[in-house]
């Protein structure tokens, strides 16, 4: 674990996570936390959190490679993985598991 002191709040940073018990610590600010963790995102705070999480990160990923990428893009990418209910992997022959 990393630990950073910002202005006067504390960050972790860890390898590995356990939302529900840290999301469960008083100290700890349950709306500024997050992991990177899609499915454990969908477990703790459900679907629509995992979508949300599911566009943040491919946003970040995309910013870091300097490539300009129309969010409407991601948020349909992020739709189309999580509107069953759950979280389906995507790849560049569609959603894994769909017929069509």
């Amino acid at each position: 674990a990393v630990v950073m002191k910002e202005a006067d709040d504390w960050i972790v940073n860890t390898v590995g996570s356990n939302l529900e018990a840290v999301l469960a610590m008083k100290e700890v600010d349950e709306r500024r936390t997050y992991t990177n963790d899609i499915h454990e995102t969908a477990r703790v705070l459900g679907i629509e959190a995992a979508r949300n999480l599911i566009i943040r990160e491919a946003l970040k990923t995309m910013q870091e490679q300097a490539l300009d990428v129309n969010i409407r893009h991601v948020m349909l990418v992020g739709d189309i993985m999580t509107f069953r209910g759950d979280v389906r992997p995507i790849g560049r022959y569609g959603v894994a598991g769909a017929k069509t």
